[in-house]
């Protein structure tokens, strides 16, 4: 009769013995596991990687131009994408390694958060019709102040080994 081979499966044959007209014989047969999960841990592995690689690239952006608004911006986004990922494949991985990862990412997002929160207020006070230029002036003190804590969080060596990690 026939069987049916799936993804992963395996069989075992005796080869038949042509002198006495012997067919081949199946001495044993596995189906294997379900490979529908292995395609979504390889989709997975793919997609981890490239938010790590977005991560990393969106990093350098920043640290390149780190008065661009925007680049403040898709640095945090790449974050919280890498986060959502991490979150969706907790049930895959080792819990203790994905809480260390979430923490570990939370923290640099966190330390952009008051960038963030600035360059939106700037560009609110900067839409107005009679901008208050004191309270424009003031916010773009505070911006330069925490834009430069942040280049240093990022460039000190412990952000460099955690962000090593992460991207690992």
């Amino acid at each position: 009769s026939a069987i049916s081979f799936a993804t992963g499966a395996m069989a075992a044959l005796r080869l038949a013995d042509e002198e006495q007209g012997v067919p081949a014989r199946l001495l044993w047969f596995a189906q294997g596991p379900e490979s529908r999960l292995w395609k979504t841990l390889c989709f997975m592995d793919r997609r981890f990687a490239e938010g790590a690689d977005e991560l990393e690239r969106r990093t350098q952006e920043f640290l390149a131009d780190p008065d661009e608004p925007e680049t403040c911006h898709k640095l945090r986004v790449s974050i919280r994408t890498l986060r959502s990922l991490l979150a969706f494949a907790e049930p895959f991985m080792k819990a203790s390694f994905s809480k260390r990862l979430q923490r570990d990412l939370r923290s640099v997002v966190r330390t952009l958060s008051r960038l963030r929160e600035l360059d939106v207020f700037a560009g609110e006070l900067r839409g107005l019709d009679a901008p208050a230029l004191d309270l424009c002036a003031a916010v773009e003190a505070d911006r330069d102040a925490e834009r430069d804590a942040v280049i240093a969080f990022l460039s000190s060596d412990k952000t460099e080994k955690l962000m090593a990690h992460i991207l690992e």
